[in-house]
């Protein structure tokens, strides 16, 4: 008799499961669905075995930019993420370091490229084993900035790459 009701508990526990999986399917076919140009999509963490697929943003429409926004922008130290330290600044190229998260490091570059109308033309973003590689290329049709931001399971920090 115990065995039976060990049975039927655990028939029910894997139709429960089903049917959760079944939701979750269902919302990530919706998100997928009702995605807008701005949304960013998340890549599942594959398996070791596996190659990852990198998510990948819309383009968004033409902004509009004034010539303030420009002189700024054509500025590297413009571009310097605010929990970070220098690495190497010459020219057109900026490399920093920083502990923050890579994904709080993206968002603040995506915020900061909408804030500046800079249309965002190529979003990368992938995570394997804990190894992060999120890339950014960004313009406003006079500038084109271009940001990769890394960070290795074995590192502490993350790695920034800005270029103009």
């Amino acid at each position: 008799m115990k065995n039976v009701h060990l049975l039927v508990i655990l028939i029910g526990l894997i139709a429960l499961a089903s049917f959760v999986q079944k939701g979750i399917n269902k919302n990530e076919n919706k998100n997928l669905e009702n995605n807008s140009p701005a949304d960013i999509s998340q890549t599942p963490i594959p398996s070791p075995t596996e190659k990852p697929t990198p998510a990948v943003i819309k383009e968004n429409p033409t902004p509009i930019v004034t010539e303030n926004q420009n002189s700024s922008q054509a500025d590297i130290n413009f571009y310097k993420y605010p929990n970070s330290q220098t690495e190497e600044s010459g020219g057109n190229r900026l490399v920093l370091n920083s502990s923050d998260d890579p994904n709080k490091i993206t968002e603040w570059y995506i915020e900061k490229l909408k804030n500046q109308n800079m249309k965002l033309n190529s979003f990368v973003k992938t995570k394997t084993n804990n190894n992060v590689l999120n890339k950014l290329i960004s313009s406003n049709g006079t500038i084109k900035v271009s940001i990769t931001i890394s960070k290795k399971n074995s590192d502490t920090n993350a790695k920034i790459a800005v270029e103009i």
